[in-house]
């Protein structure tokens, strides 16, 4: 009766694991290097991970890092200083949305979150709207921002950005699980979707659905 049960625990496990192994393979890491005011940051948030998000985004990881070509100094008493390439309302931008993605519950709160914001370039006539809409703290999100711990969040992004080879020279640079490729990103830059089904294996059903871009 032991040997039975067992046997019937090791095979039940052996089933669970082999389930996990298969449902993680299919999940691809999808890293964004991207600036808060960029025209071209903004229409590939909004025009296209958010759409491909709704249709496979469970087979997704997002990684969002809000930088881009700027720059940042540290003093000797531990306070920082930043230089955006849209001035400093992208910075302050950017620190939100380093903030929001400490705090954001998962990927789906944080793309509608984000894609909300990137709706527009001033995204203080939206931020209060968009929080109410996805049910984002935005006490913590705006404490965070405007304090020591928004600097050093974008802080670690502009390190992730600088360190990033090869050089990230252009923003949105899309990569796909941590290796960057010439080809994937000029087509991710113009149909993320197939980019993102090309990656998937075996591919979901989903991967057959076309994305409709509407222009406001």
């Amino acid at each position: 009766m032991e040997t039975k049960s067992l046997s019937f625990f090791v095979g039940a496990l052996s089933f669970l694991l082999c389930t996990t192994v298969a449902e993680n393979g299919r999940v691809l890491k999808v890293t964004i290097f991207y600036e808060s005011m960029c025209s071209d940051s903004m229409s590939f948030i909004t025009d296209q991970l958010d759409p491909t998000f709704e249709k496979v985004g469970q087979y997704l990881k997002i990684d969002l890092v809000p930088y881009g070509n700027a720059e940042h100094k540290i003093s000797k008493n531990g306070s920082y200083t930043f230089t955006c390439q849209h001035g400093p309302n992208e910075c302050r931008f950017n620190k939100i949305h380093s903030c929001s993605l400490k705090y954001l519950s998962d990927d789906n709160q944080v793309v509608n979150f984000i894609s909300c914001l990137m709706a527009v370039k001033n995204e203080d006539k939206v931020l209060e709207e968009c929080a109410k809409k996805f049910n984002v703290d935005l006490q913590k999100i705006n404490s965070c921002s405007s304090s020591h711990e928004g600097d050093v969040l974008l802080a670690a992004n502009g390190d992730r950005t600088h360190s990033f080879k090869p050089k990230v020279s252009w923003v949105p640079t899309i990569v796909f699980n941590d290796k960057y490729n010439d080809d994937d990103q000029q087509l991710a830059e113009t149909n993320l979707l197939q980019a993102v089904c090309k990656k998937l294996d075996p591919k979901p059903n989903e991967c057959d659905m076309k994305i409709s871009v509407v222009h406001v």
